[in-house]
């Protein structure tokens, strides 16, 4: 069953996404671009800032009903912390955002700003600012700014790895339980920085 979770779900992590061929004005036809608009940046400490996603949905829920992993990354300890969740409605994200921000604040860890999917609800949005952080929406098609897009590859991997040394009999139904000791493996091969 490993190997069916590897193919159905790994499956995004593997295949190549094709490249745009790059278009070149060899002959200097075209002018260059005009300057559309003044660009204004706010400086935001990058130790006080956390990257947060989701997964896709597993492919087998869990007895506990979960079928996603909410990750945050928080940046200064480049710590990774995953949540499963039931679905993608506000609810169910909004008490997966709780539980990675009650962690962060037992661990006197607070971040100003949090950087999320361009696709995030309004509901999850008043939450983190009601726990006095700024948001940054990360552009669409634009994944290589969200430090959680690589956190999420990196959780996906070590899941699959762990559930495939369990023994065989072990239900699938039970990831979400094996949850956080994946967790904290996944954070003691991680270096600090």
């Amino acid at each position: 069953h490993i190997s069916l979770l590897a193919q159905a779900w790994g499956r995004a992590l593997v295949e190549p996404r094709p490249l745009k061929p790059a278009t070149e004005d060899t002959n200097h036809t075209n002018p260059p671009p005009k300057k559309m608009r003044d660009v204004y940046v706010k400086i935001h400490n990058a130790t006080e800032t956390a990257h947060s996603d989701q997964t896709g949905c597993f492919p087998a829920t869990s007895s506990r009903g979960n079928q996603y992993v909410k990750v945050l990354v928080e940046v200064d300890g480049n710590f990774i912390d995953a949540e499963s969740m039931k679905n993608r409605s506000d609810g169910s994200m909004i008490e997966a955002f709780k539980e990675v921000y009650n962690y962060l604040q037992s661990k006197q860890l607070h971040p100003k700003l949090h950087v999320l999917d361009n696709k995030c609800s309004k509901a999850v949005k008043k939450y983190i600012r009601s726990q006095d952080t700024d948001i940054q929406l990360v552009e669409p098609h634009n994944h290589r700014v969200d430090t959680a897009e690589t956190a999420v590859k990196a959780i996906k991997y070590h899941i699959i790895a762990g559930l495939a040394t369990v023994d065989v009999n072990c239900p699938l139904q039970l990831w979400d339980a094996f949850l956080p000791q994946m967790q904290d493996t996944l954070n003691l091969l991680r270096t600090s920085r």
